[in-house]
């Protein structure tokens, strides 16, 4: 591997699993208790690390710790230190640590000196980026404008002009919004978790749908605050899902870094994520049939 090529982004995240007990004849071990101290509690949720190429298509899972919940922060952060430097030792560079915003993963953030105006970390002479996944983010945002709506400025953003939108156009025989369904207005638990559905409601469509219905009068004009809300959004997640070259103005920061520091000439921002860690939890989750809850030995 060329030194670039050896540039890697750290992912962590947790996988919900059945409380399972077996017996390792192997090791003469009870396998499933939570791994700190061999505690007698039962681990439902996983702590999975790996790490993924910025430059190149590589990725690998490097462990598992089997926990009771989330992973407490002092123990995260002993984790992922220990990680940084093991891999560093390997000859890997850290230069990102990718999580979702968890109660655990924000105090992570704060322990490791994480705040807005410094997304990095000094390790090892390194600047290590850290950010939360943005198809939770999108997500996060979607649920908090069906739950209680944003106020910009003086104006209201909320799901209101969004259902009445779909309430119109889907009476149309040429939709505005072809994409648009009840599922996306009505969240079941299991169409909250759909990253496709959250996008499709901040997009450039629904936007336009909304700006068309004001023009022709079937909406507000206070409905425009709703479509600059998601015509920003749908160009942000646009900025974190690239698989086109990157130039200079997105992720100034972390471009900056990795161009001038490792002569990177481009930055494909479609793998700033999790998307192959879920893949994996996929896979994990399909292991002897299909099953939500897999047990811990089904992370071996």
């Amino acid at each position: 591997m060329t030194p670039n090529e050896r540039i890697y982004a750290l992912l962590l995240d947790e996988i919900s699993i059945k409380p399972f007990l077996t017996y390792n004849p192997h090791q003469d071990l009870v396998e499933g208790f939570e791994y700190f101290g061999r505690t007698n509690t039962a681990s439902n949720s996983p702590l999975v690390l790996m790490v993924r190429g910025l430059l190149s298509k590589w990725k690998q899972p490097l462990a598992y710790v089997l926990s009771k919940g989330p992973v407490k922060t002092n123990i995260l952060f002993s984790l992922i230190k220990e990680t940084l430097q093991k891999l560093v030792e390997l000859g890997l560079q850290p230069k990102l640590i990718i999580c979702d915003q968890g109660s655990n993963h924000r105090a992570l953030f704060n322990k490791l000196g994480i705040f807005m105006n410094k997304p990095f970390l000094d390790f090892d002479n390194l600047r290590v980026y850290c950010m939360f996944d943005p198809p939770h983010l999108i997500k996060s945002i979607r649920n908090n404008l069906y739950s209680d709506g944003f106020r910009v400025g003086d104006a209201k953003v909320g799901l209101s002009y969004i259902s009445r939108l779909y309430e119109i156009d889907s009476k149309s025989p040429i939709r505005l919004c072809a994409k648009l369904t009840q599922r996306h207005i009505v969240l079941k638990n299991c169409s909250k978790l759909r990253v496709n559905l959250a996008v499709h409601i901040l997009s450039h469509s629904v936007a336009a749908g909304i700006a068309t219905m004001v023009n022709l009068c079937a909406l507000p004009p206070e409905a425009m605050a709703t479509v600059h809300f998601a015509e920003k959004f749908d160009q942000l997640f646009n900025c974190f899902n690239s698989k086109a070259l990157l130039s200079k103005q997105h992720l100034k920061m972390l471009w900056d870094d990795v161009r001038e520091n490792y002569g990177f000439r481009y930055l494909l921002t479609g793998r700033l994520n999790q998307d192959c860690l879920e893949d994996l939890f996929s896979v994990i989750r399909g292991k002897r049939g299909h099953r939500f809850n897999p047990s811990p030995q089904d992370c071996e």
